[in-house]
């Protein structure tokens, strides 16, 4: 019995996969890349660098994205430094979820900055990733390490009350068709 609830339990938590690093159905080859003029490098498993462009022409978009194919809580580190001679302000960097951009560089920040633990969700048929952006793209450009990527499906709701009395009273039949086979056999 104990084995039987154990096992359900189990079933529940691991119902869908989670991914760590750039692996699994996150590795480095399944994501699309806009470059723009800037670069992205694959830094094995651990890691993703995006680099703003620096080729002149005004504004572009280096990002990197791809598609959840169920609802995630995506979670990453990143370290960034610009070389960009009026600052940080010129090469912002963030992330992106369909399409609308969320900075994370402070623009009037030091060249080198960073951030730990940033999370967000994520749906079904999402398109998500990271941007590093150039407004002018000169003067230096930014690069970005993205570390410590996750994407773990959102903790299961807990279950309803009448959910849990179904199961209960399930639970509870086992229990008592277990007992009378017991007591038959000992009759």
């Amino acid at each position: 019995m104990k084995n039987l609830i154990k096992a359900a339990l189990l079933s529940f938590a691991f119902s869908a996969p989670a991914y760590a690093d750039f692996s699994g159905d996150f590795a480095f080859g399944l994501w699309t890349q806009a470059l723009d003029g800037g670069s992205i490098v694959d830094g094995g498993v651990g890691y993703v660098s995006l680099t703003s462009s620096n080729g002149g022409g005004g504004a572009s978009f280096t990002d990197f994205t791809i598609t959840a194919l169920s609802d995630l809580t995506v979670t990453f580190d990143w370290d960034y430094l610009t070389s960009d001679t009026d600052g940080a302000n010129w090469d912002p960097f963030g992330y992106l979820v369909n399409g609308t951009f969320t900075q994370l560089t402070v623009n009037t920040g030091l060249d080198a900055q960073s951030g730990t633990g940033v999370t967000f969700a994520v749906l079904t048929g999402d398109v998500f990733g990271f941007r590093a952006f150039s407004r002018d793209s000169i003067f230096g450009a930014a690069t970005t390490s993205v570390t410590g990527f996750s994407a773990v499906p959102p903790v299961a709701a807990v279950p309803l009350p009448s959910s849990l009395s179904l199961l209960s009273c399930a639970f509870g039949g086992v229990v008592l068709v277990q007992r009378r086979r017991r007591e038959n056999g000992k009759a």
